[in-house]
């Protein structure tokens, strides 16, 4: 019997968010016995619920020891020279150079995973990433859109993979019941959902406004966020101007996201860029009509039939969006049924799963790495706006 293939995930933290998540769901996978994992990072994540927890990987992972990189570099040497990887996927920029100068001493390949966004900015940062990826031989993103912002014409592409528990569906009185219980009995309206963290790279100010435009013009709704960060003292004073202080519900950190997504009607998400968004599938398999921003890797992960885009910043586009799904329930069960189909077909667990083991066995006997094509397997071709508005 052959040896399964050792693969060692190297972070900076597991604590959560996108990239971490992706890094424990892999870690977790050996359902063949074809693949065995570790999860190396170095950043105390303490008092923040993690992934390594949550996902039981105590006995899978470790974390180096505090110190400065030269440090964290020696004690990676230690962990490769007992765990022997035959690969080292490599999640950030000062991952991917550790990864290199240990790769050489151990023969493992490196991965360079740090394509995690659909966009490229004209920033020293993304410059450097830029740089690093035409210097590595194997290069993982999580959407095409990624690779082409980055002027790569090769690499492979593993979209997010969504678990079961996000596509449990509630009958009407049980959801009401947890509606109840999650917003209160006075809550009026559609629920609109958003998840993700309160920093100007997600722009809540563009949907405040356009909210604000929605409640004067006489719709009622609750709009529910879920996430934290240093933006929310200013959302909070955008809320009080346009006048949503009582339909607005910033929830912070909760592990009770599954449940905020059975209550939900709409799904919006408004950001700069993203690569494979976690929150867009989950809402997806949960069966939400989505209205999200037109950019990076989102119409690529989102289909006519299931979402309605729009222009980054645009708040009048936004708000016909949903003055549209709003007013058309119809079209919003519509919208939602094909999201749920679209999702249990594109982004299960299992897919994700098994496009990682191809990879994987492809990078293992050092094939040459697939030109990107200009659409996807799925023949998903980019849309465009709202064609009801």
């Amino acid at each position: 019997m052959n040896k399964p293939v050792r693969i060692l995930h190297l972070a900076s933290s597991m604590k959560r968010g996108g990239r971490e998540r992706q890094i424990a769901l892999l870690a977790g996978h050996n359902a063949t016995g074809k693949l065995d994992h570790f999860v190396v990072y170095w950043k105390d994540s303490s008092g923040v619920t993690g992934y390594i927890d949550e996902y039981n990987l105590g006995s899978r992972s470790q974390r180096l020891p505090g110190g400065n990189h030269l440090r964290y570099v020696i004690e990676l040497w230690r962990v490769c020279r007992r765990f022997k990887p035959n690969q080292i996927w490599a999640w950030g920029y000062v991952e991917l150079l550790m990864a290199w100068a240990v790769g050489l001493l151990c023969g493992a390949r490196v991965v360079n995973s740090t394509v995690r966004h659909g966009i490229r900015l004209k920033t020293k940062k993304h410059t450097r990433r830029m740089f690093l990826l035409h210097l590595s031989r194997y290069v993982v993103a999580n959407s095409k859109a990624g690779l082409r912002a980055n002027g790569l014409k090769r690499g492979h592409i593993l979209y997010n993979g969504i678990e079961e528990r996000f596509s449990v569906r509630l009958e009407d009185a049980a959801r009401t019941q947890l509606r109840s219980e999650l917003l209160g009995n006075t809550a009026e309206g559609p629920c609109l959902l958003s998840i993700s963290n309160l920093v100007p790279f997600k722009d809540y100010i563009t949907v405040m406004k356009a909210l604000g435009k929605l409640q004067r013009a006489g719709y009622r709704f609750q709009y529910v966020v879920i996430g934290t960060g240093p933006m929310r003292t200013v959302i909070e004073n955008c809320i009080v101007e346009q006048g949503l202080k009582d339909c607005v519900v910033l929830v912070g950190q909760t592990n009770r996201v599954p449940e905020y997504l059975r209550i939900a009607d709409i799904f919006v998400h408004s950001s700069l860029g993203e690569g494979c968004s976690n929150a867009i599938l989950e809402a997806t398999m949960q069966g939400l009509p989505i209205v999200a921003t037109r950019v990076g890797g989102i119409p690529e992960t989102t289909s006519a039939k299931n979402a309605l885009l729009f222009d980054y910043k645009d708040d009048e586009q936004l708000f016909c969006h949903l003055k549209t799904l709003l007013d058309n329930e119809q079209l919003c069960q519509e919208m939602g049924r094909e999201s749920r189909r679209y999702g249990l077909s594109r982004f299960a667990l299992q897919a994700m799963h098994t496009n990682y083991e191809s990879i994987v066995y492809s990078i293992q006997r050092s094939e040459r790495i697939p030109r990107l094509k200009e659409c996807d397997e799925h023949g998903d071709s980019i849309h465009k706006g709202n064609p009801h508005c």
